[in-house]
């Protein structure tokens, strides 16, 4: 059983690294697809990812906002956020604790790449979410024991002008930053952040959906799914592609694949059964790798 699989996973966690370690480059793997890992991998962390109604868990929100916070700070991904204390010790950090440990605990018995971990892990998160997108996987990532810089991520009350600044140094465009705030993969966010019926609303996303710079950008994914789609898979991979080289990765992406394409709890009209969603978001992919090929974005 996969649960048999990791449960030395469970000790592990409770072993994450704490403040005052050495800080140094790890040495970077011959990136491959192992399909004696990976899989065994992406089917725990589905389970884990949906709950029982078809939905997805706080665990897969988690792993769908892990990335941002590995990936957005100079250094890019690299895995810091499992291998120093960044996670357990910072407060913008504090609500992906549990899922830190669970990654730790894997990366730890399978020995493949924090980075690539958490990338996978978020691309199995994105599908496991209702009508999220298809994320390639790309693996070759290097991992650093670096803890990335204090104060790079923007605040949850962060202007919208501070946020388009703060986004655009990173490489990011406004679109970009308007896909990437909804965490859960469902477009229906922008029109209740419009509306003021969401549950809970950021201030700084108040703030893009109804700034003049970003609102036109707001409106068109609350009305439109297929926009939302291509621009969040845009932001996504320059995201997670982030401080590492497109052209030195191995495409793994047929392991995210692999972990849903037998499942028939996943057959709407967005799922791996569906050619049409599978076309679109796999050229939607093709073209954003592309720009960062050869813009090197």
């Amino acid at each position: 059983m996969l649960g048999h699989t990791f449960l030395l996973s469970l000790v592990a966690a409770s072993l994450m690294p704490s403040g005052g370690l050495a800080q140094y480059d790890l040495p970077r793997k011959e990136p491959r697809c192992d399909d004696s890992v990976w899989p065994g991998i992406g089917e725990y962390l589905r389970e884990q990812f949906t709950d029982d109604h078809g939905g997805c868990t706080q665990l897969a929100a988690q792993a769908v906002r892990l990335p941002f916070h590995d990936c957005f700070p100079d250094g890019g991904c690299d895995g810091s956020i499992l291998l120093t204390d960044e996670c357990t010790s910072r407060a913008e950090n504090q609500q992906m604790v549990p899922l830190c440990r669970m990654l730790y605990g894997i990366h730890h018995d399978s020995h493949i790449g924090a980075a690539d971990l958490i990338n996978f892990a978020a691309s199995i998160a994105n599908k496991a979410c209702p009508y999220g997108p298809f994320i390639p996987f790309y693996v070759g990532r290097r991992d650093r024991q670096y803890a990335a810089p204090l104060n790079q991520l923007p605040s949850a009350t962060t202007s919208a002008k501070d946020m388009l600044n703060i986004f655009a140094r990173k490489g990011f465009s406004p679109e970009d930053l308007v896909a990437l705030t909804d965490e859960m993969d469902s477009p229906k966010y922008y029109t209740e952040v419009l509306l003021g019926s969401a549950p809970a609303i950021l201030p700084s996303d108040k703030h893009l959906a109804l700034d003049p710079a970003t609102t036109n950008i707001w409106q068109l994914y609350a009305r439109s799914q297929y926009a939302w789609d291509q621009a969040y898979i845009n932001g996504m991979l320059k995201l997670i592609l982030k401080g590492n080289k497109v052209h030195e990765m191995l495409d793994c992406s047929h392991l995210v694949h692999e972990t849903f394409e037998y499942d028939d709890q996943y057959s709407g009209p967005n799922s791996y059964h569906n050619p049409q969603a599978w076309e679109k978001c796999e050229e939607a992919a093709v073209v954003a790798v592309a720009g960062l090929l050869y813009g090197r974005q």
